[in-house]
């Protein structure tokens, strides 16, 4: 009997693991390999041989809010966009191709919803942090 609990205790902390990782704020829709991956509250931080599609982080901010973005991307090859996008699609920051640091600061036109997103078909790695002021 003490097996069978071990056994079904062991199987629920498994599915709580999946589902946990299932319910992050940064979502999208890509591929990897060779890829790991960190994000926190207010960055996030992958490297990869390989990284296909779209990954987002969305931040809840307020109008007049400055955001200033830290970029940091190694470029070993391909495209890769970073974009700051509001809740109606709509585009408000840009910058592709970039193979070293920069720091952007963007204030905000109105509360909502906001993704940080990572696009492209691209080999290397990125780190973005930000602030809110």
């Amino acid at each position: 009997m003490a097996k069978k609990t071990k056994l079904l205790l062991l199987l629920c902390i498994l599915i709580i693991i999946v589902l946990l990782n299932k319910c992050s704020t940064t979502d999208g829709n890509y591929k990897t390999s060779k890829a790991k991956e960190h994000s926190s509250k207010s960055s996030i931080e992958m490297t990869y041989k390989s990284f296909k599609g779209y990954k987002y982080k969305i931040l809840k901010l307020d109008m007049d809010d400055q955001l200033t973005l830290n970029i940091k991307v190694k470029n070993e090859g391909g495209n890769l966009a970073i974009l700051l996008i509001d809740e109606d699609d709509h585009t408000l920051y840009k910058i592709e191709n970039i193979d070293n640091s920069l720091i952007q600061t963007i204030v905000i036109p109105h509360d909502g919803k906001y993704k940080i997103q990572v696009e492209g078909d691209h080999s290397g790695s990125f780190k973005i942090s930000w602030d809110v002021d």
